[in-house]
């Protein structure tokens, strides 16, 4: 008897809930479900979509799923869910196989093809009904369909006959047109795409800020006590030639290891040349041998040193004194 490890895992739906949150997780991710993937899904599955009259005591959400039943397929008895249907195709085989999935959780290639069988038909008789915004239908599409996580989505519009009126910011470059031919009648629809762009647009500048915050929280982790802040130089993959030139600046060894250039370079970073004072102080009366310094000599070591104090009575050349002349 050959066996599978566990039932493979069934693609079709097994609840109201749980389905819209799992197409609703998978359009947060915008990998598979962009515009040019409701395109190509529209262009390729267009006959999945049926057109229906609402009634007048209709009261159903726009978005509505009417769900049928899991059935077995050999006594059609309704099932809650697939672990349900599991347990119940498993009494339909011999009591070997009913002791190996009881001991082992392990089924045979019948009941798995029966289970994948039984989730096909639930979904393919499931019915996704969606209200058009300015007319009275409804646009059905079966869960089996690939229009079906699409039109699922919250945020997409759907009209008929006309197109929505375009705003400054909703323009209709996110308008998808398609008609739809039903017998004699044609209808057509016009898919709007701006809030689902707007969402995906929402998700990928949340996406950066949380990034931002985690460079932000590794910064913030390398300037504690103890740790380095130059990873570039630390960790980087040099050639050996920039070892060699990196060695010979910071005096190490050619084969230095990564924590001897950590110390050199926390070395640089302590460290404070002694350089002496070769600012030059000057006496406003006397020069250095004590001799008596004229006003021309104060003028003149005034234009080569800034730090050179004038007597506060002395002619200088500025802008309240316009008539100043230099002595001859």
């Amino acid at each position: 008897m050959e066996i599978v490890p566990n039932p493979e895992k069934s693609y079709g739906p097994t609840g109201h809930s749980s389905t819209i949150k799992r197409n609703h997780s998978m359009v947060a991710q915008h990998k598979t479900f962009g515009l040019k993937d409701f395109i190509f899904a529209l262009a390729d599955n267009h006959d999945d979509l049926q057109v229906a009259t609402l009634t007048e005591e209709y009261e159903d959400p726009e978005r509505h799923l009417e769900m049928v039943v899991l059935k077995c397929p050999r006594c059609n008895k309704d099932a809650e869910n697939t672990r349900d249907l599991i347990g119940h195709l498993v009494t339909h085989e011999s009591k070997r196989i009913q002791c190996i999935y009881a001991e082992c959780g392990v089924v045979n290639i019948e009941v798995n093809e029966q289970l994948k069988y039984a989730t096909n038909m639930q979904a393919k008789n499931s019915i996704f009904k969606r209200k058009i915004e300015n007319r009275p239908y409804t646009l059905n599409v079966a869960l089996s369909s690939p229009l079906f996580p699409f039109l699922s989505m919250r945020k997409l519009k759907i009209y008929m006959d006309q197109p929505p009126y375009a705003t400054k910011s909703s323009a209709n470059s996110d308008l998808i047109q398609k008609d739809l031919v039903r017998g004699d009648n044609i209808h057509p629809l016009f898919f709007d795409w701006f809030g689902i762009q707007k969402v995906y647009e929402k998700i990928k500048a949340c996406k950066k800020l949380k990034q931002e915050k985690h460079d932000m929280r590794y910064l913030k982790s390398l300037c504690e006590e103890g740790q380095v802040i130059y990873q570039d130089l630390v960790h980087k993959n040099r050639t050996k030639e920039e070892t060699m030139c990196l060695a010979s600046a910071l005096n190490l060894p050619i084969d230095f290891t990564q924590q001897q250039l950590v110390d050199a370079m926390r070395m640089m970073a302590d460290y404070k040349a002694d350089r002496p004072d070769s600012s030059i102080s000057y006496n406003a009366l006397e020069d250095e041998d004590g001799n008596a310094i004229t006003k021309e000599q104060r003028k003149l070591i005034s234009t080569l040193s800034s730090n050179f104090i004038f007597i506060t009575g002395s002619k200088r050349r500025c802008t309240k004194n316009k008539s100043y002349k230099f002595d001859v």
